[in-house]
C-alpha cells in the first residue's frame, strides 16, 4: 500500500509540475496588442507576457491561434486553453470565466468611418440606423446597445480587416471596436484604408482589457497572475505607447 501511495504521489507531482510550467493562451489577431507575424506571434501583449508575466509566474506560454473569438470562448469554457489573451468584461462572461483583480489596460471605444462621413459622427446617437461591423459575441458598450444600430456581426479570425474592407466598399457604414487604439492602428498601418477612413472616438464608452482564465483550472493560473500584477511595476500602457511611437 505504501508503494502504491508513493507512485500516486509521484504521478501527482509530475502532473503538478507540468501544469505549473505551461499555460495555453488563446488569441485572435488584434494588433498592436497581439497578432501572427511572419513566423511567430508578436505584439505588445506578447512581450508583456513573455518578458514579465510568465517569468514572474514561473511558467512558459504556449500561444494558441489566431482563432475566431467564438472558438476561443468555447475552448476556454471547456478548459482546452487556460486563458484568452485579451477581452473586455461583462456580466455574462464573468459567470463563465475567471477575471483577474485588475485589467492591464483601460480603454474607450471608437468607430472607423469613411472620411466623408466622419464629421457627422458627433455622438453615440449619431450611429442610430447605421450598419456597423463587429465580431460576434464581442463586448458592446451598454450605451451603444441602447441605440438602434444595425449590427453586422462577423465570425472570421481577421474580422477587423474584413470589416474595414466592407467599409471601403461602402457595404457597411462603420467598424466598431471597444478599444479605439486597435482601430486607429489597423487604419493607419494599411495604406488602402488610411486614405479612405478615420477612427472617431466614442465618449462615455470606457471599459478595460483583461487576460482572463478558465474556471477548469480552479484559479491556479489566476492566483499566480494576480500575484504578478500586485508586485510588478511594469505598466502595459507605457509599453504600448513606446511601441506605437516606433511605428
Amino acid at each position: 500500500m505504501k508503494r502504491f501511495m508513493l507512485v500516486l504521489a509521484l504521478i501527482g507531482l509530475a502532473v503538478g509540475v507540468a501544469f505549473a510550467l505551461d499555460i495555453k493562451i488563446g488569441y485572435f489577431d488584434n494588433p498592436p496588442h497581439i497578432f501572427m507575424g511572419k513566423t511567430k506571434v508578436e505584439g505588445v501583449l506578447v512581450d508583456y507576457w513573455e518578458k514579465y508575466a510568465a517569468p514572474s509566474m514561473g511558467i512558459t506560454v504556449e500561444w494558441v491561434g489566431p482563432l475566431p473569438p467564438a472558438r476561443l470562448f468555447s475552448m476556454l469554457q471547456s478548459g482546452e486553453i487556460n486563458s484568452i489573451a485579451l477581452l473586455s468584461k461583462n456580466p455574462e462572461r464573468e459567470k463563465l470565466y475567471d477575471y483577474p483583480e485588475k485589467p492591464f489596460q483601460d480603454v474607450s471605444a471608437g468607430v472607423a468611418v469613411l472620411h466623408e462621413t466622419a464629421a457627422s459622427i458627433t455622438s453615440i446617437d449619431s450611429l442610430r440606423g447605421l450598419r456597423i461591423s463587429f465580431y460576434k459575441d464581442g463586448f458592446i458598450s451598454p450605451k451603444l446597445k441602447a441605440v438602434d444600430i444595425k449590427w453586422d456581426f462577423l465570425t472570421a479570425t481577421d474580422w477587423k480587416v474584413q470589416g474595414l474592407e466592407k467599409l471601403a466598399a461602402k457595404r457597411v457604414d462603420g467598424v466598431y471596436d471597444p478599444d479605439s487604439t486597435t482601430l486607429i492602428y489597423a487604419v493607419k498601418s494599411n495604406k488602402k484604408f488610411a486614405g479612405l477612413m478615420e477612427t472617431v472616438p466614442l465618449k462615455g464608452t470606457e471599459s478595460a482589457n483583461y487576460s482572463l482564465f478558465s474556471k477548469k483550472d480552479n484559479g491556479a493560473f489566476l492566483k499566480l497572475y494576480n500575484q504578478f500584477r500586485r508586485a510588478t511595476r511594469i505598466k502595459y500602457p507605457d509599453m504600448l505607447a513606446d511601441y506605437l511611437s516606433k511605428q
